[in-house]
Parts: structure tokens; sequence; C-alpha cells
């Protein structure tokens, strides 16, 4: 805090020195708590500074209405707070660890500024005063705050209405400037900050139209102003509208994300983000085609001149060719990829350094090749470079979802007639050694979607029904007593264990009175999963009359996951 610090005592000595602070002496100390990154203290301090100032100026005009019978800069005796006073004020809440809350009391500042002004309070402007600038909002009082809402957009709870206040400020603001002549002309990083919000907010669904309409708007008041660099559409503002196309998941998502890449390319010059932003949408899309379609536009990346690759990029690409469903002839360019990334950054390029989301999104990349039981020993070797790179480098470490990937590997090799024992074999080992290692290691902890995993492949792999018995006996209690027993968990035990198994599992527990049958499930067994919808209520329905949906609700959770 040296620097507020220094400032706050440049402005005592002000006053110790019988001399008058100047509105810049005021500003300048509030500016620097503003970039202390205090938190709370900064926010006291600023508000009492300002409250300080405001109290002083009323006070003295007072004196030199009693005295003189007028009030101007010249004979009152405490400086004027302006508009760039008021916007470090706002800034020190906007850019502060308050949330919603800050952004909140940030436009409070904003309508105590228009009531300033327009009571005229603080005394009439005084045009022969250079630092008498005014005290109405201008676009950086606005620009500050839509700042703050868009950063709030991506909290579960507050992010829909702080989209909704970003986009009522921005209209005021329209409105202030082309009827009441304002100060406040909503520019391009004005609309980039609302467009933004709504590409962050995952409550909204109708985000990517009301963004879509936003940037027309912006395109056209571009048009209007004789091509007003300050109208102009920014990279980033293209970059944010693709990524709402790509979060929405709609049918016709990639269509109008690669519509926005190409009119870009009439105002700007796309950067790595706008095409990970692109191969981004392709990848959520789960098309059959995404992997190639991703690759293809990651070749067009790599042939333009004006970019470079970076590792959202390369890890975007990855995971396009890890999505969709079935097998895919070109998911194994993932591991490509991943070797180019390793080769690159060892030769110095720090853009394109490997994190956790490239190693485990190989990994799943590779399930969808056409390598039948090589895909868990290909996955566990990934896995161990993973782990090898994160001793000779600590910034990036593997986690439970890295080792539940790999155990997933295992566990989902194509599996026919034809499939040699010896294969099913080695995968069952890797799995439960995988799975092992994880238990005993600081890397993480197993929770219902690792224990999911591994129960599936005895379930799948195991050598007869004695052997998965055993195994699954074992790991069924383990999964109870740690609370992660999910319905993925059930469905893999459900498969693979013998009838006297599962009579033996649940024959402690009370019956289920309910229409579909079986065994209460207590909620000790299934405390610690995350989502409560993937938490059973009661244990397998021998009837079947509930076999067809807890297959069901297993295959989405484990799309979702996997």
């Amino acid at each position: 805090n040296g620097d507020d610090d220094e400032a706050n005592a440049s402005l005592l000595r002000l006053y110790y020195d019988g001399c008058k602070p100047s509105v810049r002496s005021f500003t300048g100390v509030i500016a620097a708590w503003a970039n202390s990154n205090t938190g709370m203290l900064a926010t006291d301090r600023v508000s009492a500074i300002l409250d300080h100032m405001i109290e002083k100026r009323k006070a003295a005009i007072t004196n030199a209405m009693e005295a003189d019978g007028n009030a101007n800069n010249t004979n009152v005796s405490f400086a004027k707070p302006n508009v760039t006073t008021f916007n470090a004020v706002i800034k020190a809440f906007a850019k502060g660890e308050m949330g919603m809350s800050g952004a909140e009391q940030a436009q409070e500042l904003v309508e105590r500024m228009f009531a300033l002004d327009e009571s005229e309070e603080l005394g009439p402007d005084d045009w022969d005063d250079e630092d008498d600038i005014g005290i109405k909002p201008n676009t950086r009082s606005f620009s500050t705050i839509l700042d703050a809402y868009s950063r709030c957009a991506r909290d579960e709870r507050d992010g829909p209405e702080a989209v909704r206040r970003a986009e009522i400020l921005l209209k005021r603001m329209e409105e202030l400037y082309v009827i009441d002549g304002y100060d406040v002309k909503p520019n391009n990083v004005c609309f980039s900050e609302v467009i933004t919000a709504l590409a962050r907010c995952k409550g909204i669904r109708d985000a990517a139209d009301r963004a879509e309409i936003l940037l027309e708007k912006l395109i056209a008041l571009y048009r209007d102003s004789n091509d007003d660099e300050d109208m102009k559409p920014t990279v980033q503002t293209f970059n944010s509208l693709i990524t709402t196309h790509a979060r929405s998941r709609k049918p016709d998502a990639v269509e109008r994300a690669q519509k926005v890449f190409d009119l870009m390319c009439e105002y700007s010059t796309p950067d790595a983000t706008s095409y990970s932003a692109l191969i981004d949408a392709i990848a959520k899309s789960r098309s059959p085609d995404a992997g190639e379609k991703a690759l293809a536009l990651f070749h067009q990346l790599e042939k333009d001149d004006n970019v470079e690759a970076d590792s959202y990029a390369y890890n975007s690409t990855i995971n396009a060719l890890g999505a969709g469903y079935g097998e895919s002839t070109i998911a194994s360019e993932a591991l490509v990829l991943l070797d180019k990334m390793e080769e690159e950054y060892a030769n110095g390029n720090t853009m394109v350094k490997p994190d956790r989301h490239s190693y485990t999104a190989t990994m799943q990349a590779l399930m969808r090749t056409a390598d039948g039981a090589g895909i868990g020993s290909r996955a566990r070797t990934i896995l161990d470079r993973f782990v090898k790179r994160s001793e000779d480098d600590p910034s990036i470490q593997p986690d439970t979802f890295a080792y539940t990937t790999c155990i997933n590997a295992c566990a989902s090799i194509h599996i026919d007639r034809d499939t040699d024992p010896k294969d099913k074999r080695q995968n069952l080992i890797l799995a439960i050694q995988t799975f092992e290692e994880l238990k005993s290691s600081n890397y993480g902890s197993a929770n219902e979607f690792t224990y999911g995993a591994v129960i599936k492949a005895c379930s799948r792999l195991g050598m007869d029904m004695d052997e998965k018995d055993r195994l699954l006996r074992a790991l069924f209690k383990e999964c109870c007593d740690a609370g992660a027993l999910s319905k993925q968990c059930l469905m893999w035990l459900k498969r693979g264990t013998s009838s006297n198994l599962k009579r033996e599992l649940f024959a402690e527990l009370e019956e289920n009175r309910g229409p579909e049958g079986g065994q209460t499930i207590p909620s000790s067994w299934t405390h610690a999963v995350h989502n409560k919808r993937n938490a059973p209520r009661h244990s397998f329905d021998h009837s079947g009359h509930n076999r067809g949906n807890e297959r069901r609700q297993a295959r989405r959770q484990h799309s979702r996951q996997y």
C-alpha cells in the first residue's frame, strides 16, 4: 500500500503547511486508493474522502454567501469535486471485491452526480477554472460500471440481474447522449461490455439473440457516425458474440458464429481468440464432423500471418476432436496437437504451454478413436506425461478429473467376441492401478464420477462373475462410505454383479414403498454427490419398471461429464 500511504501523507502535509489542497490533490489520493487492491479498506477510504470534500465544499459555499452574497471558485475556500474525482471513487467500488454490491454502489454514485449537478449545491460550474470540469457523469463513469456488471455476469446467482442492469444502463446512455446532450457517448467499449456480459452469463436462454441485436446497433451507429473509431466494433466485441453463440448450443449456433466471424473480417483482424471461440462453437455442437471442421479451422489459423496459435486455440481444437458420439477417424490428431504443444513450449514458445485441459481433453479424444483395447494404455501414457510435467512445473497439477478420465478410457474399450481376454485384463489392471494411485496422491480424491468409472471398468472387464462380485463388493462399500453413490454407480453395479450379491448389498435396507420398488438408499451413501439429481433414492428395481429410466439417466450424466 505504499502509493496510497504516500498520497495520504502528501495531502496531510498540505493541510499542516496551511495550503489549500486542490481538487487534483484529493483526486490523486482517491485514485491511489482505487488502484491499491485493498478491497473494502479502499472503498471506505475513498467514500470518506469524497464525503469530506462535499461537506467542506458546502460549508465553504455557505460562508462565502454570508460574507459576499455570492459563491464562486474564487471566493469559496474549498475545492469542488469534479467528474474525475467521482470517476476515481466509482472505479474503487466497481473494480473492488464487492461484486454486485460494488457495482450497485458505483451506480448510486452516478445518480448522486446527476443530483449534485442539477441542484448546484457545490456551486455553479466556473469555466474560467481549468479544474472545474463539471460534475456530470461522462462515458467513463458509465463504462466503468458496465465493466463491473459484466464481471458479475459470471456469478450463477447474480448473473442474469447483472446483465439486465447492464442493458438498461447502456440504453440510458443512448437516451442521455441523443436527447439531453450529455457527454456519455455509448462507444464500442460500452457495447462490448454488455455483449461480454451476455456471453459470460449462463442463465439467459436468448443471450445470443440479444447480443446480436446490440452488435447490429453498434455497426449502424458506426456507419452513421462517418466511421468514428470510437464506435467501430472491436475484435473483443465480435469474439464475445461468437462465444455467446457457442454457449447457446442452439442447432444453428455454428452457422451464426461463422457469420459473425466473417463479418468481423470486414471491420478488424481476427486474433487467436476469434479462431478459438469459433472452434469452441463447433465443439459444443457435438456434430459427427465437429473434429474435421475444427481441425480445418485450426490449420487456417496456422496459415494466417496475423495470428499465432495459443494454448486456448490448441485446447479448443483438441476438445472438438473429442466431441460428438461414436468413433472418429481423426480423433487421434489430438495427440499430434499435444505433442506439438509440448515441443513448441520446450523450444521457448510460452503461448502454447500445455495445461490441465490439454492432457485431459487429449485422453477424452482418444476414447473416440478406433484403437480398440489400446485406448486405455494410451490414455495412461498421457496421464504419466502429465504427472511428469507437473514434477518439472508445479504450476500445472493433475486433478481428480484427469485420473477419472484415464480410468474411464480403460473402462470404455470396445469389446466384442473377438476381444483378447488379455486386453481386457490389462485395461482392468490399469483402471484399478490408476484409481489406487489417485487415492494415495495429493492430486485430489475420488468423487462419484471416479467411483462410477472404476465400477464400470470392473463391471465390463472382469474375467467372470466371481471376480466381478469380489471387486464390486469392495468398491460398493468404499463408495457408500465416501457418500459418493450415484445413479451411474448403481447402473454399472446392476450390470456387473450376480443376483446373490445384489440381494446381499441391499438386504438390510428398508423396503421402498414407492412404485419403483427396491430398497430406500440412505442419505449417508449419497451425501457427497454434487448434483442431487444424480443421487439415487432407491436401489435396483428387480421388477424392471425402472430399468429404462435408470439407463437413460446414467447415459445423460456420463455424456455431460465425459
